[in-house]
């Protein structure tokens, strides 16, 4: 009904503007979108009426909003002036309602409703099946009809106390919460059944009040901007009506919320709303004032108008108390000093002289009219008299009549009604004995009515406690009791005395029978709770399964509710002992706890069967680590170590290296395994490996001593020998190294070796062969100086292919190559990714095989030419290069850069979690991966598990994972893992290639589930 008082209120204060509001054309449509609803139940009444169905039409009517509570509203007297101006305007005219539908209505709610009336067969039936607000609005309807039923109105107040008390119940657990919305509406609820305020004493009740209050009053702070920013507008607009309206609804609903508005930032505006509108007032009420007066005068002078147009015309003392009049409203009127319109002016003074006119002709005939006068009053005393005494017996006898129906003497009345009808058949032609003696006849016939009723009722109970089979239950008992009372009660007071003494004979059984009634059911609860009691302590633990304390909760709950019922009874007699009321609140207290954790404990699963990112699954176990079941203790520790998605990607793709994966996932080598530019360092490193000399155009000879303890042995020069032959001399001039001058370091002297040709033989030293060392040679292919472009900018080339190089030689010195691999190794180890090398494990194995096998040794590049060193270094090292046959280090970081990347792309999705049971719950996307990657309970590590989910084709089947984390998260790669790691093995089949490197991705090197 607030939609159609607001409307209503619209819709006057339209009328007093006199002109549309902004508003008014929805307000229009709203008035006859309700006055349409209204008419239609209307005529569902009236053709229900016609039809015979009093009662369903009675239901219909009293749907809500009441029927005849809604016409009175939507008609109130505006029809006429709003029709008129819907007109006027161009709005939607408002549908009419026919008068007599409505009388109708109204006769039907005067026509009462007796004992058995249906109402108050389906008010006990719906008290017996304990439906209490459909016995709520039965027993308002019984009201409505009966205004007097005292019963009825004790009914009414027991239901909606106890409805009080339930919502009382509802608010305690409320207030466990932080619903305040909730709070706020429960106790609005309460206040709505009590507005008498007889709960306000209760501190549960209060503190709901504190709740709503404060509430409340946060919200309309928070509207009170909004709130202003309307009152203004409609100040703009000149709706002084609706202004004051919601002022004066501002103001109210601020008192009664505490919030003072008066320190509030909007107060001065509010003030000077209100101040205008106030000055506005008055001046509106100064000009309806004047109209009001203005129009009086009119109407005196139209009517002064058509009694003078008359032929009768006016007496003389009316002539004169209408001049007086004239000039009286003339006073008036000129009080105001208010412009009048001329024609309504010259109609007001045109007037007042015709009267002024008529008045002095009425003066000369003023003896003549008297006489007359007293003429005609004789004659009708005379006439009066010959009446009067046939009327003062008729008026005795009503009197009589009225008197009987006072007392409630039923049968004096009944005695004097049958007198007259009998004999004084002519005085009954007078209209007030007729009415009053058929007035007093239909109330003695209901008298006799209502007293069959109730004899009826008491001969049942009468019978009932009489019979062989017994009493009915309690409960039922006290209503057939309350029901007789309430019949014998009226009955008319002379004919009451019977029924009333064997109605208290009956009182004095019941009160002996309850007695025992009462002891059965207390015995009866007290047996019944001790039994639940235990159940409760041994079902009821948090260390129990959810679903195993959900169960048991259902079942005791169920035994709970009959001796709840207990708690309410219909009568006081039938009350338990408190000390029994206490034990059977406190096991509902129980029960509500636990109810309560599993409810929490059911929002947080729900929140995490619900979660579509890993940051739901996070907060969802937030919930968990709240839960009291030891069934959730597994969240706490995992929170504690829950990865982030990037981490547990990291773990399958890049062994846990999240560099690594962001080198992979911004493809930091390209496809070409090169940085885009060289940097300084770079350029270092390959100049001083180019310019070395201990590594570049050495040359390896045979060097032959002649005579003597003659003997060959090895030397190393810096570039080639020049060879002279003079005469029998030949001579061989260089910088020469020999290893046999100098063991701990390497120098090349400039030298020279001359072997004399004589008649026994040669004589001194001679070189008896010369190659370009193997090393020399070496650098000569690897081409260090191809790595970047002329210019040395760009690099044009990768150092996996250089290593791979390296590791493949077989001429070069084992401890130069060594050498030249560990000065790369510095290189690249400035941008690893740049180059490549985080996509080459076994270029990661072979390097720090190597290091492992050298230890603390620091090679030089002359380490290869020193004796001491070569000796301890060469077999080991060459060993070592052996194992590294077969390396293609390029094309590994080739094929796995396509893994790693397709895999990267794809991404890792969040596909559910593992319930504590190890169970999976997955959601949408989890249940189509084929494969599922989740926390193992070894050590954290990411394990793979099938998903025999989406093998089937639907979730019937979920076995549980023994060797998953409990409430570990559930991963999934949205690629076909085992099609990816078949392409990347047969893309990378070469001698070597399938050597375990360190930090190899757990995606390639997990087992098939």
């Amino acid at each position: 009904m607030k939609a159609v008082f607001h409307t209503m209120q619209a819709v006057r204060a339209a009328l007093q503007e006199g002109a549309p509001l902004p508003s008014t054309g929805q307000v229009a449509v709203e008035y006859a979108q309700f006055s349409e609803q209204a008419r239609q139940r209307l005529e569902s009444v009236i053709t229900l009426l016609q039809k015979g169905n009093e009662y369903q039409a009675l239901q219909i009517a009293e749907e809500e909003p009441p029927l005849l509570d809604l016409l009175a509203t939507l008609n109130s007297g505006e029809e006429p002036g709003w029709a008129s101006f819907c007109q006027t305007h161009g709005l939607r005219p408002a549908a009419r309602v026919n008068p007599a539908h409505v009388r109708e209505l109204e006769a039907l709610y005067a026509r009462g409703a007796s004992a058995s009336h249906p109402l108050y067969k389906d008010f006990r039936a719906a008290v017996l099946a304990r439906d209490d607000a459909r016995a709520l609005k039965m027993v308002r309807m019984i009201l409505k009809l009966n205004p007097a039923d005292s019963n009825a109105r004790q009914e009414l107040e027991r239901l909606e106390h106890k409805q009080a008390q339930e919502h009382l119940e509802q608010l305690k657990i409320a207030l466990k919460t932080d619903d305040e919305e909730h709070i706020a509406s429960l106790t609005e609820a309460i206040q709505a059944l009590d507005p008498a305020g007889r709960l306000e004493r209760l501190d549960v009740y209060e503190q709901g009040l504190a709740v709503r209050r404060a509430l409340r009053k946060r919200q309309l702070r928070a509207r009170l901007p909004e709130i202003v920013a309307e009152l203004t507008g409609l100040q703009k607009a000149g709706a002084w009506q609706a202004l004051r309206g919601q002022l004066e609804t501002l103001r109210a609903t601020a008192m009664d919320y505490g919030l003072d508005l008066a320190a509030e930032p909007a107060a001065t505006v509010l003030n000077d709303l209100e101040k205008s509108y106030a000055d506005e007032k008055v001046a509106e009420a100064r000009q309806r004032e004047f109209e009001k007066v203005l129009k009086e005068f009119e109407s005196f002078v139209n009517e002064v108008e058509q009694r003078l147009q008359a032929g009768a015309g006016m007496s003389y003392e009316e002539t004169v108390a209408r001049d007086e009049t004239f000039l009286r409203r003339w006073k008036e009127l000129d009080a105001f000093k208010m412009p009048v319109v001329k024609d309504r002016l010259t109609r007001l003074t045109a007037a007042g002289q015709g009267l002024r006119a008529h008045l002095q002709r009425l003066q000369r005939g003023r003896r003549l009219r008297k006489v007359a006068l007293a003429a005609v009053i004789v004659v009708g005393v005379f006439s009066a008299g010959a009446l009067g005494m046939h009327r003062w017996k008729a008026h005795a006898l009503a009197d009589e009549l009225a008197a009987y129906q006072a007392k409630a003497a039923v049968a004096s009345a009944e005695q004097l009604v049958r007198k007259i009808q009998r004999d004084e058949e002519l005085l009954l032609r007078w209209p007030r004995l007729q009415a009053k003696t058929a007035e007093v006849a239909a109330w003695t016939a209901q008298a006799r009515a209502t007293e069959t009723q109730a004899r009826e009722a008491v001969l049942a109970l009468e019978a009932s406690f009489a019979s062989k089979a017994g009493l009915p239950p309690p409960a039922q008992l006290l209503r057939q009791m309350t029901d007789a009372g309430a019949l014998v009660a009226q009955v008319a007071e002379d004919i009451a005395p019977e029924l009333r003494n064997r109605l208290a004979a009956l009182l004095t059984r019941q009160e002996a029978w309850l007695a025992g009634a009462r002891k059965e059911i207390q015995d009866s609860a007290a047996s019944a709770l001790a039994q639940i009691e235990p159940l409760a302590d041994s079902q009821l633990s948090y260390e129990q399964p959810a679903s195993q304390v959900a169960a048991s909760l259902a079942g005791l709950d169920k035994q709970l509710i009959p001796l709840e019922m207990l708690l309410k009874p219909e009568a006081d007699v039938l009350q338990l002992p408190a000390a029994l009321e206490s034990r059977i609140l406190a096991m509902r207290e129980r029960l509500v706890t636990f109810r309560g954790a599993l409810d929490e404990f059911e929002q947080a699963r729900s929140l995490a069967r619900d979660a579509t990112t890993l940051e739901d699954y996070t907060s969802a176990l937030m919930l968990w680590k709240k839960v009291r079941f030891a069934e959730a203790a597994p969240a706490l520790p995992l929170l504690a170590a829950l990865p982030t998605q990037r981490s547990f990607q990291a773990a399958l793709l890049t062994g846990g290296d999240e560099q690594m994966l962001t080198a992979v996932l911004e493809d930091a080598s390209g496809r070409f395994m090169t940085p885009e530019t060289s940097l300084d360092s770079d350029k270092e490193v390959l100049l001083s490996l180019m310019a070395d000399a201990t590594l570049n155009d050495i040359w390896e000879h045979t060097l032959e001593t002649y005579g003597g303890n003659g003997g060959t042995r090895t030397v190393w020069s810096r570039g080639q020998l020049k060879h002279t032959i003079i005469g029998d001399t030949v001579r061989w001039t260089g910088q020469f190294y020999d290893p046999a001058t100098s063991q701990s370091s390497v120098g090349f002297i400039k030298k020279d070796f001359s072997r004399l040709t004589a008649s026994s033989g040669f004589q001194g030293q001679g070189i008896t062969g010369s190659q370009i060392s193997g090393t020399s040679a070496f650098m000569n292919v690897l081409q260090i100086n191809r790595v970047t472009d002329e210019n040395g900018e760009r690099i044009v080339r990768s150092l996996l292919d250089v290593f791979e190089k390296l590791m493949l030689n077989r001429s070069a010195s084992p401890v130069a190559r060594a050498y030249i691999i560990l000065r790369l190794e510095m290189m690249a180890a400035r941008r690893p990714q740049a180059w490549g090398m985080h996509l080459c494990p076994s270029l990661q194995a072979d390097l720090h095989g190597l290091h492992q096998l050298l230890g603390q040794t620091v090679l030089q590049g002359e380490d290869w030419l020193l004796p001491a060193t070569r000796d301890r270094w060469t077999a080991p090292l060459a060993d070592f290069f052996a194992t590294c046959a077969g390396r293609g280090y390029f094309k590994e970081a080739t094929v796995r850069r396509e893994f790693l990347r397709a895999a990267a792309v794809a991404g890792l999705k969040f596909g559910g979690y593992v319930e504590t049971d190890l169970s999976l719950i997955l959601n949408q996307s989890g249940r189509t991966a084929a494969e599922l990657w989740v926390i193992s309970q070894d050590g954290g590590r990411p394990l793979l598990i099938p998903n025999h989910e989406a093998a089937a084709g639907s979730s019937s089947s979920r076995p549980a994972i023994s060797t998953a984390r409990p409430l570990s998260p559930v991963f999934f790669i949205p690629v076909d893992r085992r099609q990816l790691v078949q392409r990347y093995t047969e893309e990378s089949r070469s001698p070597g290639a399938a050597k375990p490197a360190l930090g190899d991705a757990l995606l390639l090197t997990a087992p098939p589930p």
